[in-house]
């Protein structure tokens, strides 16, 4: 009995053990990579009276710990993983073509598609705001040749009946004449299936390679790097909408990539020294994903191919850039990459286009994105002249 007792006192204290460790691991090494979302990990929030008393801290608090407890998400996604076999099983049921895994993800043949985004008030808010924070920008930049490149995508085509939302052309006519528009078309499901993944909302090595040959034939870049031999890994890969609907690795796809050979350059994050990008390497088991190979979003990255006959460029906008960055690079001499989610606490000040043209002698500026770029007031450039 005695020898009962013990055993289960120990695996009562070893239990607690495991607990506080938990407990303690988010203030002593914290997470800082969300790796299923390809973002910053929250962090627990700075204590202070007037944040417990307004409920900020409580709810940072929670948000945070939701990525920084062990296990945490493991147990969301087995949760969410036994909903999700029960609609698919359904749907092998039903011929209905709004098969919706949740309320922002559909599912058709194999592959997770957004739902269409609304021409909302909320919507047209947004892109208002985008229209007229470029519109100041440009006035104040002068000279310099400004660039607006919209990503579409499945949010913004109803995938049954291929009716646009057009937000790029109503964001068209109402940019200032003088900056240089273009848009990544998607005209039906069967094109976007070729050139985005499967369980990610990025597009694949096809789509990378498509938008990067577009800009520099837009832009009149000069001749395209070829693409080498197409890699792809021996493990699956799954991506970000897989852990949006808490797929739990169910929807799976391999993850392939294009060899590329640059001339010699330097490559800097955040003003660290010089270190190699993803997409210069091979394919290996430790950097399948998009952000693993591409590199996860950060404020500022610098590419120096020492051209010193050619021009600047700033490229302003989120993670789809992140694999054309070092290919759009390549035309020019140094290229400045901003991702204004990022810039400030990466780089310990605001993001100032003006001063940052200025000091970096930019000749040319690139907005690029999708529609979250476009309505989301994250993405807007704050100060100036």
């Amino acid at each position: 009995m005695k020898k009962n007792k013990l055993i289960d006192l120990f695996f009562i204290v070893f239990l607690l053990i495991i607990l506080l460790c938990g407990a303690v691991k988010p203030f002593i090494r914290p997470l800082t990579i969300n790796e299923t979302e390809n973002r910053a990990a929250n962090q627990i929030p700075s204590l202070s009276i007037s944040a417990i008393f307004d409920k900020t801290f409580q709810d940072q608090y929670e948000t945070a710990m939701a990525d920084q407890l062990p296990f945490a998400t493991q147990m969301k996604l087995t949760e969410k993983s036994a909903e999700i076999l029960t609609k698919l099983g359904f749907f092998q049921l039903t011929d209905d073509s709004n098969r919706k895994l949740n309320n922002d993800i559909l599912y058709n043949d194999k592959y997770l598609i957004a739902r269409t985004e609304a021409f909302s008030p909320e919507t047209k808010k947004g892109l208002d705001s985008k229209i007229q924070n470029l519109n100041h920008v440009i006035k104040q930049l002068g000279d310099i040749d400004c660039y607006v490149y919209y990503i579409e995508k499945d949010e913004d085509i109803n995938y049954i009946t291929d009716e646009k939302s057009n937000f790029y052309e109503y964001i068209v006519k109402r940019l200032d004449k003088n900056y240089h528009t273009k848009k990544y078309s998607v005209n039906h499901l069967d094109e976007y299936k070729e050139f985005f993944f499967k369980t990610d909302h990025h597009w694949n090595h096809k789509g990378a390679y498509a938008a990067y040959s577009d800009i520099v034939n837009w832009m009149d870049l000069g001749n395209l790097i070829s693409k080498g031999n197409e890699t792809c890994s021996a493990a699956t890969y799954t991506g970000s909408r897989d852990a949006l609907i808490g797929g739990n690795w169910l929807f799976k796809e391999p993850f392939c990539v294009y060899s590329y050979e640059f001339a010699p350059h330097n490559i800097s994050i955040k003003n660290e020294a010089p270190v190699l990008k993803r997409n210069s390497e091979e394919l290996t088991v430790d950097n399948i994903g998009y952000g693993a190979y591409y590199g996860w979003d950060v404020g500022l990255i610098q590419y120096d191919f020492f051209q010193e006959s050619k021009e600047n460029l700033l490229i302003i906008g989120n993670s789809f850039d992140n694999a054309i960055n070092e290919l759009l690079a390549s035309h020019f001499n140094h290229t400045y990459n901003v991702d204004l989610r990022h810039y400030e606490n990466d780089m310990q000040e605001p993001f100032n286009i003006y001063q940052f043209v200025k000091e970096h002698k930019i000749d040319k500026v690139l907005f690029i994105g999708n529609f979250t770029f476009f309505v989301n007031d994250t993405f807007n450039l704050k100060g100036g002249n």
